[in-house]
């Protein structure tokens, strides 16, 4: 009886190691894709949004309050979301890039200067200054918001607000963390000549902000060369999502985004935010995914589209 016991043990013992091992090979192994996927995450983040040049980064200070709602303060430092989601950029940034306390900027900027904004035309001066606005006025008949530097016909998402529309309540940082009502938001996106008006499935529940999105668009910004890159979320929930995008997005997902987009210059892609929570510290997601029904494109854009300054303050 003693010698079966013995191998009986001596298999079991055997057994228990090998599972140990390959325990031990596959966490060994899950670490090196996870490595391997930061890796390559840093890599498409760069591709994607810090390829060349030097950046500056603007988040949201001018907040255009509509007839119904208070203006904020306009703080020197930019809104709460807008600065948590721009530090996100921090990690995937040289490693003698300065971080200043304030991320704005006077706006004397060269003509080549390249420039990442946070937040849409609604709170973001310089987003205002290029992303158009389309707003469903009260009547319900449209009308844009804001001259821009590029024409709404140049584009494929555009930025839009709907009056007619009940409000919906977010916890909002920019009020001091207080529910407050909100107008809703929307992205008009283009079927030939028409526009038609989008928002992500669930963008409402109980009265509360349940769904919101990210619309990311470079542009031109002068004709000598420099760019804007303008992360336009509907509510702070979805510029915030920024670093979701950043640091959560699968890498399949960026990959796709990278194909579609081939290196080329000027672009728009919609990332459907979801997932909230509603506390103290404001209205947040917790997911994004890119939208399957505002895919990624290519914009034929360039420079020579921009309209003059002093062409806008004509109009």
């Amino acid at each position: 009886m003693d010698e079966p016991t013995k191998d009986w043990l001596e298999v079991v013992i055997e057994a228990n190691l090998s599972v140990a091992f390959k325990k031990l090979g596959d966490g060994y192994s899950r670490i090196r894709r996870r490595i391997a996927f930061r890796k390559e995450r840093v890599e498409l983040i760069r591709n994607l949004f810090l390829d060349q040049g030097e950046f500056l980064f603007h988040p949201s200070s001018d907040y255009v309050a509509a007839n119904s709602q208070i203006t904020p303060p306009h703080p020197q430092i930019g809104y709460p979301h807008d600065v948590a989601a721009l530090l996100s950029f921090e990690p995937f940034l040289p490693g003698e890039t300065k971080i200043q306390k304030s991320l704005l900027f006077d706006g004397r900027l060269t003509p080549t200067s390249r420039v990442i904004c946070a937040g849409s035309p609604k709170a973001n001066k310089l987003s205002r200054k290029y992303l158009p606005s389309i707003a469903v006025q009260r009547d319900g008949n449209r009308a844009s918001q804001y001259p821009t530097c590029i024409s709404e016909d140049r584009l494929t998402y555009i930025f839009g607000e709907d009056f007619a529309a009940p409000t919906v309540d977010v916890v909002s940082m920019m009020y001091g963390g207080k529910q407050v009502p909100k107008t809703r938001k929307l992205i008009w996106h283009r079927k030939g000549n028409d526009l038609r008006p989008w928002s992500p499935l669930g963008y409402e529940l109980g009265g509360k902000l349940n769904a919101d999105f990210l619309l990311v668009s470079r542009l031109p910004r002068t004709k000598a060369g420099g760019d804007i890159l303008v992360f336009a979320g509907g509510h702070g929930s979805g510029t915030q999502a920024i670093s979701l995008l950043l640091n959560q997005l699968p890498p399949s997902q960026l990959r796709d985004i990278t194909d579609i987009l081939n290196g080329e210059p000027y672009f728009q892609f919609v990332l459907e935010v979801s997932e909230f929570s509603h506390s103290a510290d404001g209205t947040l997601a917790a997911r994004v995914h890119v939208s399957e029904q505002l895919p990624p494109v290519v914009l034929d854009l360039g420079q020579k589209d921009l309209i003059p300054e002093s062409r806008l303050k004509d109009k």
